[in-house]
């Protein structure tokens, strides 16, 4: 460590040694599990991410991937032998794969813009990810005389043909698209998998005979102007074929194909042109013509993120109530059961909510913990028994300090009479009998 606060609270200097959990991923058939540890970096004023392993038997934390550089999304070969994850140890982000039993390491990609979405092939020949892929951009002004030598010439106009041009925080944006492509898992160049001129991001899904891959687009005509609008397609990934899976009003993302490749689940929200519409977990058979059910018709409540369970009978879920990110499990028959898991402590900077899970082959689900005193760790639940922590990343750093005591309060509607959930963080040695600034977020 560089140097910890001298004082009983927390200082501005404390930030550099904060820890949390990210992005647990359990190994298809070891009792092991990988997962990601955040940091801020003193020197260069940005996150680290480093990768440690966690032996479910021997209860033993170790370095994988941690030597100064950051490494990023984990993710295992179907077979366990192989882990994909990214790194932009030589400046740019790439892909690499480590074989886990020689810890030797292969660069696979040497790519321009950022890859996501990394997901292997149910073969493990191949890893499929998402990348902003650049056009030509239009320019009015093609028969501009030459610029004499030495000339000072004023600046060529930007000519804008695009209805979402610039972003907040980022400029103008660069002309492009989203484009899904594949890489073998042993290198090479990247296949361009889709083509067309249209968004292809968000999460992808292998079709079980690695043939195919599953995404979320808005292959709309007129899809800058209908930005909530969005369908599930499938891609041949040797013929670049698109054909749609779903034709809905309102968006439909997040797919994700059952392990026994009978069911296609995703996420679709009922577009009411409301303010506020969760979204709905969605079931359809992929031979058969009939139309897709919800799973969750009745839960409204906002779902995050959604995995299927190794037998394909049901898929875990995490979705917002009370303030809290929750996990249950429903059934591919419609049947709801809530567990006693509570995500979160990822948004550092806001009190907002936040976690991850993953589940393994045995049904044993790792999360990251909610905890109002502490940044992310990780627990471990097996079964029904009660949840077991596995880190504790911060004690070093704070088990010495006062923190602000948090404490939920009641806050009813003035408009519909309903509850808010609400909390209040006094300072640290808080006195009733003092005035205190408030900040209200």
């Amino acid at each position: 460590h560089h140097f910890s606060s001298t004082t009983s609270v927390l200082d501005y200097a404390d930030v550099f040694e904060l820890e949390y959990a990210a992005s647990p991923t359990f190994h298809p058939s070891k009792e092991m599990l990988v997962y990601e540890r955040r940091s801020m970096d003193i020197m260069n004023d940005r996150s680290k991410i480093q990768l440690w392993t966690y032996d479910l038997k021997t209860q033993q934390h170790l370095p994988l991937l941690a030597d100064g550089n950051s490494y990023s999304a984990p993710s295992f070969s179907a077979d366990g032998e192989r882990l994909a994850y990214l790194s932009a140890q030589d400046g740019k982000l790439q892909i690499f794969v480590r074989w886990m039993e020689t810890s030797r390491t292969a660069k696979l990609s040497s790519l321009h813009s950022n890859p996501s979405n990394l997901t292997w092939s149910p073969d493990g020949q191949s890893i499929a990810f998402t990348m902003f892929t650049q056009t030509q951009a239009t320019s009015l002004f093609t028969e501009m005389p030459k610029m004499p030598k030495d000339a000072n010439w004023a600046g060529t106009a930007k000519y804008i043909d695009t209805t979402q041009y610039r972003s907040d925080g980022a400029g103008f944006n660069s002309p492009g698209f989203q484009q899904v492509y594949v890489i073998s898992a042993e290198g090479g160049t990247p296949h361009q998998v889709t083509v067309d001129k249209f968004n292809h991001g968000g999460q992808l899904s292998w079709s079980t005979d690695s043939k195919a891959l599953y995404f979320s687009a808005n292959r709309d005509e007129y899809w800058a102007l209908l930005p909530y609008e969005s369908n599930i397609y499938r891609v041949d990934v040797a013929t670049s074929e698109v054909k749609s899976v779903t034709d809905v009003t309102g968006p439909a993302s997040a797919p994700w194909i059952s392990p026994n490749g009978k069911y296609i689940a995703y996420e679709w929200v009922n577009d009411r042109k409301l303010s506020y519409q969760v979204n709905q977990i969605m079931l359809q058979a992929l031979d058969s013509e009939k139309p897709a059910t919800s799973l969750t018709p009745a839960l409204d409540r906002q779902i995050g993120s959604v995995q299927w369970a190794k037998n394909s009978k049901g898929l875990y879920f995490s979705y917002l109530d009370d303030g809290e990110t929750k996990l249950a499990y429903v059934s591919v028959s419609g049947r709801i059961k809530e567990l006693p898991a509570r995500l979160g402590s990822q948004a550092l900077g806001r009190p907002y909510t936040s976690g991850e899970f993953d589940v393994s082959a045995k049904g044993e689900i790792v999360y990251t913990i909610n905890d109002s005193q502490r940044p992310a760790d990780l627990a471990l639940m097996s079964s029904d028994k009660r949840p077991k922590r596995l880190t504790s990343l911060n004690e070093d750093a704070l088990a010495h300090l006062t923190l602000a005591k948090v404490e939920a309060i009641d806050v009813v509607s003035s408009v519909d009479q309903r509850n808010i959930d609400a909390w209040i963080a006094y300072p640290p040695n808080f006195d009733a009998s003092k005035n205190y600034p408030l900040i209200i977020e």
